[in-house]
């Protein structure tokens, strides 16, 4: 069900959209158990550099930031409503940078408009990220090198059963993007994906048909509207109720690629491997028009540790980041599975992942590459794995990650791509907390992150080190305090090297 309404009317029906859940509030609002989550903090931060200038000219400053935080959750019997936001701020006193106001914030709704056939969700996002992966990336509240991104989502579907063990679902996700702070916004636009799917699930034999189109389109009059028009069918076989595999093939169509090269079939393998309710793997694997596309994802979870890994490749674009990337709260989210056992209240087991982060100074997120904002569609290759262990008074956390970004030959971007939409991202961070008593923690957190572009003789590429002590001391039942010391090191062959040295104290308190 593409929608090809002008770029008014797409903001109309976001706004539609958005309305029609939040009028349902009042109908339901009987039925739903909230719950709120509050809090404020506060920190004051000395740097001996800024604005990560060369080693031998510095600018030092005093950071003073504020972030007040709500989180919520809602569940009804046809509304569930959940999310957090942020309205932080970062004062400069000496005016070494600008102070900005830094928001974020990660919402979902979804309303059960007709019982079990028709559901509106919509979500938004604002994210603080930096703009040039090859520039320095400071840790905290920065605003050098910043980028704001904003996204919207309305997603109306139809969803049900055909007959007994037949299902089909009708979706159109439609997602904007925009972006301030940087020197241009490159990444704004919209993104549709509209889905008809029919699926009977393997018992042993299954089967799925499938015919999607992603339509892309940039907020640049030069910029052609991009579509990508994919048609599928799986036959599958289940050889366990735990195990399941199967073979794919179809054609797909895309307007972006010169003379006609980006038509062509498709043929590829798909798995699934379920062993327990803990243990989630699977994955495709697809021969398409530019080559190998596949996507592999495992989770697992126990008690005291819970991982997970996605490796992908497959083609993508800035606007498109709503659908695929992970939570930025990934050490939250890791949290939140390795708990799921202990505490099924999911309210409940929020509160006590929040209550664990604030105890024991854990970094709310860990390393994770830079989305690439430009208009344009990209070949991407990504790794991504974490994991978080928890004892009794140690926790350990580790993420790695790799990302390549690419012009694909043969389409209307070959030739005019630059180093910003043609590299590779590589990083890894480890944070370590110890529980010295009841009320005291230390934590120590390290993080390595490399970009190089790719295909000159000469390439650009930059790397930057970063490593964070911190001590924390519960003063109540509810309110934190933690004081620490940071140090940072950039090193480039093309910008200058830069060091930043900073010591910072603050203070966290939950309403």
């Amino acid at each position: 069900m593409p929608i090809c309404a002008p770029a008014p009317a797409w903001r109309r029906l976001l706004k539609h959209g958005v309305s029609a859940i939040a009028l349902a509030l009042s109908g339901v609002a009987h039925a739903e158990r909230w719950t709120l989550d509050a809090s404020v903090g506060t920190q004051v931060t000395a740097t001996d550099n800024s604005g990560f200038e060369s080693r031998t000219r510095r600018d030092s400053d005093v950071l003073i930031e504020l972030t007040p935080r709500v989180g919520f959750r809602g569940e009804g019997a046809r509304l569930r409503v959940g999310g957090s936001a942020t309205l932080g701020g970062v004062h400069y006193v000496d005016g070494t940078q600008d102070s900005r106001l830094l928001p974020t914030a990660d919402l979902l709704a979804t309303l059960e408009a007709i019982e079990r056939r028709l559901f509106l969700e919509a979500a938004a996002v604002v994210t603080q990220t930096r703009e040039n992966p090859f520039a320095p990336r400071p840790e905290g509240a920065s605003t050098f090198n910043r980028l704001e991104t904003r996204q919207g989502r309305f997603s109306p579907y139809l969803q049900g059963n055909l007959v007994t063990d037949v299902r089909y679902l009708v979706r159109s996700d439609n997602a904007w993007t925009a972006t301030s702070g940087g020197t241009a916004a490159e990444g704004d636009g919209y993104v549709g994906r509209h889905v008809v799917e029919i699926n009977r699930a393997p018992r042993p034999f299954g089967w799925g048909v499938q015919a999607e189109r992603t339509d892309s389109r940039f907020d640049d009059a030069a910029q052609p509207r991009l579509t990508q028009d994919v048609a599928r069918v799986r036959l599958d076989y289940a050889f366990t109720p735990q195990l399941a595999a199967g073979v794919r093939g179809g054609y797909e169509q895309n307007n972006f690629v010169l003379d006609g090269r980006g038509d062509g079939s498709i043929y590829g393998v798909n798995v699934t491997w379920r062993p327990t309710e803990r243990t989630d793997l699977n994955g495709f694997w697809e021969d398409r028009f530019f080559g190998s596309g596949w996507r592999l994802s495992f989770s697992h979870r126990m008690p005291r540790l819970a991982w997970n890994a996605l490796l992908s490749r497959d083609l993508g674009s800035a606007p498109q980041s709503l659908f695929t990337l992970p939570a930025t709260d990934n050490v939250a989210g890791l949290l939140d599975a390795a708990f799921t056992t202990r505490f099924p209240d999911p309210v409940e087991r929020a509160r006590i992942v929040q209550d664990l982060i604030a105890r024991q100074g854990l970094p709310s997120a860990l390393g994770a590459p830079l989305a690439i904002y430009a208009q344009r569609i990209s070949l991407i290759n990504s790794r991504s794995a974490s994991v978080v262990l928890l004892g009794v008074r140690n926790s350990l956390g580790l993420t790695g990650f790799y990302l390549r970004t690419e012009d694909l030959s043969d389409t209307i971007f070959a030739g005019i791509g630059t180093a910003l939409t043609n590299n590779t991202q590589r990083g890894a961070t480890v944070t370590f907390s110890h529980q010295l008593s009841t009320l005291t923690s230390l934590n120590a957190t390290t993080a390595w992150t490399r970009t190089r572009e790719l295909g000159q003789v000469d390439p650009e590429q930059s790397d930057q080190y970063t490593l964070r002590l911190q001590a924390s001391r519960q003063l109540a039942p509810k309110t934190s305090a933690f004081v620490g010391a940071r140090y940072q090191l950039f090193n480039s062959n093309r910008l200058d090297d830069a060091r930043e040295t900073a010591i910072f104290a603050g203070l966290t308190h939950r309403f």
